[in-house]
């Protein structure tokens, strides 16, 4: 088995819940349930609707409301029916006892079997009689207080006399009068249903003090309270489901325009600003829908505006650099004539003429890469496409910047992996190996500098990593952009325009190709060149010895400490370059300016303030008060200093 990277071990694991549980990672758990729950489909369309989780919350809170109110009533039905049919079985009851004893005052017997004949007939003429107000039982117990010796046996129900509890029986023992208690009875069908046991004293010739109890069934009335939980469930499902239609038409109905603003948002988060949303009343949703419209309209002015400037800025860029041609090929002759016979000039003259010739070299680079992006920003540039192995070009331009890499005290090393011959464009590759060589070793701090070379199925890489400082993520977001530096402050040993890696990442993208950067604080920045085997191929694999695990390692060791200086992913695994294959309709995303001139919405006169002085200072660059202008002397004379201290320290070097 290999062992596992640090990458690996800090990189956040695709476990189920349960294993996760297991490994005590509490928050990933809950991180793990939440995504679960968010990928059903009927959760992302709660989250995806206003209307329905509108809909959806009214429903809700009118069904706990109507189950409120179906518990309110049925329990106010079933107390007041409970309570009118005992009134009913309590006075039922004491007439029947009250029957019983005249009945028993009126027997003449004179023996204890006479007794036990009328009681049975009583009884069972009393459990008859009771039948029509529910009755479903009589029985006769003897009072366990009785202490005469004669005594009759007890009529009972077996299946009854375990309704009859010791707290009823003892209330009617020592209270005397008529008691009750609600019991649980069965019917024929083994069902239970409620019903009510009433007791009360009787005195029998003979044979002394015995208790009655007569048993009522309260089965019609809990159908009836059935019946009215049926009607009203019913009626509240009914209910229901029209408020939930009502609801939801309602709640559509009033989001339509909320539903047409982020419609026209989107449209013009994807570039269209050729909207116009009907404005209807005066409410919050028709203001949205004017701010919008006001919105787009100035936009579009902006657009318009800015698109004016930066086409007069290309053009200027682009006029200036090609101008400066002619009067930069004909001071750079006169150098050159000037620093051939530098030996011949005084000490002083000699070094001015060996700082002009160098600047004038300096200031030929700048022209060029002026020239070249305005090329690009023109559409014009063009690729000379030949199949070339990417392992020579690199090494022919790492030999080529040997001695910068040992005035810089940097050790370069190359690796080359499987096949790299690929068709490139020589000459921007080479530019593009060239910026990021020389920037590595700049800024190398004298560690080392790894190039590695490696092809894989559809792609061949080129990689150029150094452990240098490093960069935040916010600083490696912009490093491709034009006239962008980290650090202004920071001496450089071979100056620049700032255009670079700009150029570079543009020569990437014309071979269709990706320019890619990970860096960590204190560990070093890895540039990674991604180009296609060949021409027009679609890139679908990447080679694996420019994945630099190690420095995504240190990336999230870093995050732990300084999380504003990383962005890592929570769901995907960080790595130092991802595939994107982009396929944009340009012409779904493109307006024709000149033909909407006329139907252009002009900019409303009661925008905010702020807005209106923010467009017209954006137009306009602004020199800070700080800046200064430096007279030609002083620039020469800061020049020949700086020249004066390189010199010296060559001087030193060789020495």
């Amino acid at each position: 088995m290999s062992a596992q990277s640090p990458a690996e071990a800090d990189a956040p694991t695709s476990s189920n819940f349960w294993e996760l549980v297991r490994q005590k990672k509490w928050r990933q758990s809950l991180e793990k349930i939440q995504t679960d729950l968010s990928n059903l489909p009927i959760l992302r369309f709660f989250l995806s609707s206003v209307s329905a989780r509108l809909t959806a919350l009214m429903t809700l809170a009118t069904a706990v409301m109507m189950v409120i109110l179906i518990v309110s009533v049925t329990t106010h039905v079933s107390n007041g029916i409970f309570q009118k049919r005992l009134n009913i079985v309590l006075q039922d009851a004491s007439l029947r006892a009250q029957s019983l004893q005249s009945a028993f005052d009126s027997t003449v017997v004179d023996s204890v079997n006479g007794v036990q004949d009328a009681a049975y007939t009583l009884i069972s003429d009393q459990r008859d009689a009771s039948a029509g107000a529910g009755g479903v039982g009589a029985m006769l117990l003897k009072d366990p207080n009785e202490t005469r010796p004669l005594a009759i046996n007890e009529i009972i129900d077996p299946e009854q006399r375990a309704l009859i509890t010791k707290n009823l029986r003892r209330a009617v023992e020592q209270k005397g009068g008529i008691h009750w208690q609600s019991v649980s009875l069965k019917n024929s069908q083994e069902e239970k249903t409620p019903g009510i046991v009433v007791g009360s004293r009787v005195l029998l010739p003979l044979v002394g003090s015995y208790e009655v109890y007569i048993v009522y069934s309260l089965a019609y009335e809990q159908q009836t309270v059935h019946t009215v939980n049926q009607v009203l469930i019913f009626g509240t499902v009914v209910l229901l489901a029209l408020i939930t239609v009502l609801i939801a038409a309602v709640s559509y109905s009033i989001l339509t325009p909320a539903r047409r603003a982020a419609k026209a948002a989107r449209k013009v988060s994807a570039g269209n600003l050729n909207i116009q949303l009907p404005v209807r009343g005066k409410d919050e949703l028709a203001q949205l829908s004017q701010a919008l419209n006001d919105m787009s309209s100035y936009l579009r002015e902006q657009i318009k505006d800015y698109e004016e400037l930066s086409t007069l800025q290309q053009r200027f860029v682009s006029d200036v650099s090609h101008e400066l041609r002619t009067p930069l090929a004909t001071i750079r002759m006169a150098t050159d004539l000037l620093y051939d016979e530098r030996d011949e000039l005084s000490p002083t003259n000699a070094r001015s003429v060996t700082i002009l010739h160098r600047q004038v070299d300096r200031f030929d680079k700048m022209l060029a890469d002026l020239i070249e992006i305005s090329r690009i920003d023109a559409s014009v540039a063009q690729l000379s496409l030949s199949d070339t192995n990417l392992t020579n070009l690199v090494s022919e331009v790492l030999e080529s910047n040997r001695s910068l890499a040992e005035k810089m005290g940097v050790k370069v090393e190359l690796k080359s992996f499987g096949d790299t011959i690929a068709q490139l464009d020589q000459t921007r590759v080479t530019r593009i190996a060239q910026n990021l060589l020389v920037n590595a070793i700049e800024f190398a701090e004298g560690k080392p500098v790894e190039v590695t070379v490696a092809g894989c199925h559809t792609a061949v890489a080129f990689q150029v990593r150094d452990h240098g400082p490093g960069m935040s993520d916010e600083v490696a977001q912009h490093v491709f952009d034009r006239f962008y530096r980290a650090d202004p402050s920071r001496k450089r040993t071979t100056g620049g325009t700032g255009l670079g890696l700009a150029i570079s990442a543009e020569d990437a993208a014309l071979h269709s190709g990706l320019l890619t950067v990970l860096s960590c604080p204190l560990e070093g920045s890895a540039f990674t060149l991604l180009l296609p085997r060949h021409a027009g191929q679609e890139i679908t694999d990447l080679p694996q010895q420019v994945e630099n695990q190690d420095l995504i390692a240190a990336r999230g060791r870093w995050a732990k400490e300084h999380p504003e200086d990383i962005i890592l992913s929570e769901e995907l695994d960080d790595t130092s370059l991802e595939l994107h294959h982009l396929q944009t309709d340009v012409n779904s995303l493109e307006t024709d300016i000149s033909n909407e001139e006329d139907s252009l919405k002009q900019m409303s006169d009661d925008l905010p303030l702020k807005v209106s002085d923010d467009a017209s200072t954006q137009l306009s660059p602004r020199i800070s008060p700080d800046d200064s202008v430096i007279s030609i002397q002083q620039r020469i004379e800061n020049l020949q200093a700086e020249e004066d201290q390189k010199i010296d320290s060559e001087s030193e070097g060789a020495v």
